[in-house]
Formats: structure tokens, sequence, C-alpha cells
């Protein structure tokens, strides 16, 4: 009680919205319902990215919807690097969970990204008041290595991807992604404060800028750990 006595309303209401949101997708990914797993996981990621603008404009906190108009088309985009992942390297698997493909990628994914990097950038909004620049960038780099890697850790068994088998990949946590990983975090937070008073084609430019740097971490961190030190 006294955590949340120190959090102000907009983070209160964040709060609360992810606490429901995660007990809802406990309670309909174990509904007995007749969808598939990957239908399911297509629907709630709808939910989610329907329901951050909608109850972010609802609740009057602005600062949700700007968020997630950056984090939005960014997720898109990185389908482009698990294509990467998965078609040229090999390194990444997405098992058949009876959703379409695009590729060797379930379309999904390409909603699933908005929820870690929104958690990530509002948590940093929330704190540039209080903080200077550079401990928000360590802490920006801390939670994509938990929250990421927390993901890389349990959605296996799902399952929605996981490391191939030659892979360096220690509690399922490939090594090599979870570093590409918390450059995405430190990416997004610099890209987002460099757009977020912009329009469409600044925010856009931005986030196909930010998966741009993130594939190009995928590459040379792979190299340096699987090809480089492994050998």
């Amino acid at each position: 009680m006294l955590f949340l006595r120190n959090l102000d309303r907009d983070e209160r209401d964040c709060l609360y919205f992810h606490c429901a949101f995660s007990l809802i997708v406990v309670v309909f990914l174990l509904a007995p319902l007749s969808y598939s797993l990957g239908w399911k996981i297509f629907l709630l990621l709808v939910l989610y990215n329907l329901a951050v603008p909608v109850f972010g404009q609802y609740l009057g906190h602005p600062g949700w919807v700007n968020i997630w108009l950056f984090v939005f088309p960014l997720s898109i985009f990185q389908i482009l690097p698990d294509l990467f992942l998965s078609t040229v390297l090999g390194s990444l698997v997405f098992p058949n969970t009876g959703f379409p493909f695009i590729g060797t990628v379930p379309a999904y994914m390409g909603l699933m990204w908005s929820l870690p990097l929104f958690g990530i950038v509002y948590v940093a909004t929330r704190l540039r008041s209080r903080l200077e620049a550079g401990k928000i960038y360590a802490i920006v780099a801390l939670l994509a290595l938990v929250v990421l890697g927390a993901s890389e850790a349990t959605l296996w068994m799902l399952p929605v991807w996981h490391a191939a088998p030659q892979i360096l990949a220690p509690l399922h946590i490939a090594v090599y992604v979870i570093i590409a990983e918390v450059i995405l975090g430190c990416a997004t937070w610099y890209a987002f404060r460099s757009v977020e008073n912009q329009g469409w084609a600044a925010r856009i430019v931005a986030a196909f800028t930010v998966m741009l740097v993130y594939t190009g971490a995928l590459a040379l961190s792979y190299l340096l750990i699987e090809r480089l030190l492994r050998a």
C-alpha cells in the first residue's frame, strides 16, 4: 500500500490496467476454447493494442497514447528482424500455433513488441523529471534485460518461439539476442524522446531506424557470440 501511495494517478492507472490485462491473458489462455493458441495470442494482442490508446484517452492520460503511437509501428517493423533470425541465421524457431505466417514468422508477432516496449518507454517517461539522463538509460537497459529476458525464458513454454538447438541459450535465453535487446530498449527510448512531439512521418522514420539498429545489433552480436567466441 505504501508503494501505491507513492505513485501518482497516471502511474496507478497504468499499473491497474496492466494487472487487469495480465489476469485476462491468464484466464483466456487457460480457458477451454476452440481457438488455436495462435488465434488466442492474436486476439489478446489486438485487445491490448486497442485498449491502451482507448483507456489512455478515456482516463485522461495522453502520454499513454503518445507512447503507443510510437511503439505500435515499431512493433510492426519488428517482423523484419524476426524474419532475419528465423530465415537467414536459422537461430530462431517459431512453432506452428495455428495462425497465418509471414514467411517463417507468425503474423501476430507484428503486434507483440508493443507490450514490452510500451512498458519500458512508459517507465522512462515517468522518471525523466526525477533522474538525470544517464541513470534513465541505465534503468532502461536493466528493464529491457529483465522484461525481454523473462519473455525469452518463458514464452517457449506456450510455445511462441524458441532458440534453435545450436544456439547458446542458458535457461532458454539466447545470449546474443538479449544483448541486442538491451540495445533495442535504449534505442527505442532515444528515438521516442527525439520524435515524441512530432507527426506521423517522423515517428515512422524513427521507428524504422530503431528496427534497423536492432537488426544490426542482432547480426553483430550473433557474429561475436556464436561465430567467434564459440568457435
